[in-house]
């Protein structure tokens, strides 16, 4: 297995890992936000969904992307699109 197979391997089991314990939790539960500060099961759901579009990037140019104002308003919107832990894991993948 080469270096870039591991590390396939080790992304896709923390997906697999975070929708699986997602999925455990009571369903009223996935929007509720700590003290009504912290961020609910869903937004980082939709943020793990979204880090591939952010990273592959960054990966295929071997440095640091620059991202518009544009480009993260077109992100957040998409974010927002993903009403399920299916959207976002669909997204994921």
């Amino acid at each position: 297995m080469t270096y870039q197979d591991h590390v396939v391997a080790l992304t896709k089991g923390a997906c697999e890992s975070i929708f699986r314990s997602a999925r455990a939790m009571p369903e009223d539960k996935l929007n509720w936000k700590p003290l009504d500060e912290g961020r609910s099961t869903m937004e980082m759901l939709r943020e793990v969904a979204m880090s591939p579009a952010w990273f592959a990037p960054i990966l295929q140019q071997r440095g640091m992307t620059e991202f518009s104002e544009e480009d993260m308003q077109k992100g957040l919107q998409l974010m927002d699109s993903w009403k399920s832990i299916d959207d976002c894991e669909k997204a994921c993948k």
